[in-house]
């Protein structure tokens, strides 16, 4: 179990550090002479610096459940994750000349969790399908509501995932 924690931690933490170091060795090859593309990979780094603080209280946090505390939930507010989950994709898509689209039909829908949470499975989702999606595909990321709960989905017209993956998909 130890070692299954460890590995988890260890991917949780190296995925914002990866994009931190990705947009500053971007911003040193020259990014940093165009202000505009600058100042969006400056708002990501510090975005992602502030979910790495808040990952690590997480890892503190779990301390704290094993001890039989229960997490704090607060309201998440789903159309603001999903800005900021595009936000971060967006020159991954570029890169591939992936159109990425927002359907909201759930207006201002707001659920109780924990907004890295819920932002870290939007990445995770969106960065997968845009993995998976040839160049010059669509991906889409949709709230709606069905019986009377939110649901979010992510669409693409990638290669997909075989029957025999489906039951892991939210496996590490």
């Amino acid at each position: 179990m130890r070692s299954d924690f460890a590995a988890n931690v260890s991917h949780e933490l190296k995925t914002p550090l990866t994009s931190i170091r990705g947009f500053v060795e971007t911003l040193r090859n020259g990014a940093v002479n165009d202000p505009e593309q600058a100042m969006r990979f400056l708002k990501i780094i510090d975005m992602e610096t502030a979910r790495l603080s808040r990952l690590i209280t997480d890892v503190l946090l779990l301390s704290s459940i094993e001890s039989g505390e229960r997490p704090v939930f607060v309201p998440v507010n789903l159309q603001a994750a999903v800005e900021e989950t595009l936000e971060f994709v967006r020159p991954a898509a570029a890169d591939k000349g992936i159109t990425l689209s927002f359907i909201n039909e759930a207006g201002s829908a707001v659920v109780m969790g924990n907004k890295d949470w819920a932002k870290q499975m939007l990445i995770d989702l969106a960065d997968n399908a845009i993995k998976y999606t040839g160049t010059g595909g669509r991906v889409a990321i949709e709230i709606g509501t069905e019986k009377g709960q939110v649901l979010i989905k992510v669409r693409d017209n990638g290669i997909g995932i075989s029957e025999k993956h489906l039951q892991r998909i939210f496996e590490r």
